[in-house]
Formats: structure tokens, C-alpha cells, sequence
């Protein structure tokens, strides 16, 4: 699950380290890759629908019916 949007986008453990996320363009490897803290990450996810807005030209927009949502 991803951190930031909580869509099951990425995984976690060895396999999952470094994925970024479709949904949200967040880098699974806490918040030195992404250059932005989780919490805000989250806000601008709820906001406008990507991490931070220079993110939004890399999401796959069919993400969120992609991928399940935790709940």
C-alpha cells in the first residue's frame, strides 16, 4: 500500500523499496527521494490528486480504478 494515497499501488519489503507510486507519483523510500514530507504529500494528494503538482504530468489516471483503496 502506498503511503501517501493508500491505493495498493506499491509493495512493501525488498521488492517494493524505491517503487513509485502510479496513483500519487510518491517514492516508496520515505521522504529523501520525494523532496517532501509524507504529510504533505497527503494533503496535496487530497487537494489535487498527485503528491506535489509538478506530479501530475506522470500518473496514470486510470490508477485509482486500478487499484483497490485501503479502507
Amino acid at each position: 500500500m502506498c503511503p501517501c494515497c493508500e491505493y495498493f499501488s506499491i509493495d512493501y519489503g525488498e521488492d517494493g523499496l524505491w517503487d513509485i507510486c502510479s496513483v500519487c507519483f510518491w517514492e516508496n523510500g520515505g521522504e529523501g527521494p520525494n523532496h517532501i514530507s509524507l504529510g504533505e504529500a497527503k494533503l496535496n494528494f487530497k487537494k489535487f490528486g498527485a503528491m506535489n503538482e509538478r506530479s501530475l504530468k506522470y500518473i496514470d489516471i486510470e490508477g485509482v480504478k486500478k487499484y483497490s483503496k485501503n479502507k
